[in-house]
C-alpha cells in the first residue's frame, strides 16, 4: 500500500467522526476536526536555566520521552496540588 493511499485511509477514517452536521454547512470549524479536539494544548514559553536545560534534556533522552511532557506532567501536579489545597 502506498503512503498515499494510508494517508487518504487515514483521513477519511478521521472523516467518520465527525458531526454529520459538519459537511456542507457555513459552521464548519476546524475545531471541530477529531485530531484537533484531541491535541487541545496551549504553547507557553517558559525559560529554565541553561544547567537545568540540558540535564533535563539528557534525562529525556534517556527515557525515551519529549520535554514538553514532561514539563506537563510536573505543571498537573503542581496545579492539581493547588486545587486539593483550595478545596480542603
Amino acid at each position: 500500500m502506498s503512503a498515499a493511499k494510508k494517508k487518504l485511509d487515514a483521513a477519511l477514517r478521521k472523516t467518520n467522526d465527525l458531526p454529520n452536521t459538519w459537511f456542507g454547512t457555513e459552521e464548519a470549524s476546524f475545531d471541530d476536526l477529531p485530531s484537533v479536539q484531541k491535541a487541545r494544548r496551549v504553547r507557553k514559553n517558559i525559560y529554565i536555566e541553561e544547567v537545568v536545560a540540558h540535564d533535563l534534556e539528557a534525562l529525556c533522552k534517556e527515557k525515551n520521552v519529549s520535554f514538553t511532557d514532561v514539563a506537563n506532567d510536573i505543571l498537573k501536579n503542581f496545579v492539581l496540588k493547588a486545587k486539593k489545597k483550595s478545596k480542603a
